[in-house]
């Protein structure tokens, strides 16, 4: 049963709407093994194959915040910590895409360059 939860775990890691998805970018964006995951959360390692088959909270503030705290309750973690890791993989992922489709080098680069280009020069070293 256990290796049959864990591949169906390691199967939902590749569908960013598993938690699973969510537990294995930030462990690895963490660079811990699932001991550390497991104890940062507050739960067992052999707790994590059964959390990462739950749906990712809806981005919803209220349904964020309802999800967030039956994800916790079900599985004795800390609502907190559940909450920030969800949210550091949706930035994470966000600036991932960001950066695959370039804003971040032309765009957001390029406005930066040409605010400085449009600024005057005071001559002082301020910042």
């Amino acid at each position: 049963m256990s290796d049959l939860l864990h591949r169906a775990a390691a199967r939902a890691a590749a569908r960013p709407h598993f938690l699973a998805h969510s537990l294995l970018v930030y462990r690895t964006h963490e660079g811990w093994d699932e001991t550390q995951l497991a104890d940062y959360l507050g739960c067992p390692p052999a707790t994590l194959p059964l959390l990462g088959l739950c749906r990712r909270p809806r981005p919803e503030p209220a349904h964020f915040r309802d999800d967030i705290h039956a994800i916790s309750q079900r599985f004795a973690l800390d609502p907190a910590r559940l909450a920030a890791l969800v949210r550091l993989v949706d930035a994470i992922e966000a600036l991932q895409a960001g950066s695959q489709a370039g804003v971040l080098d032309s765009g957001l680069l390029a406005a930066a360059r040409d605010h400085e280009a449009d600024s005057p020069d005071e001559g002082g070293d301020e910042l």
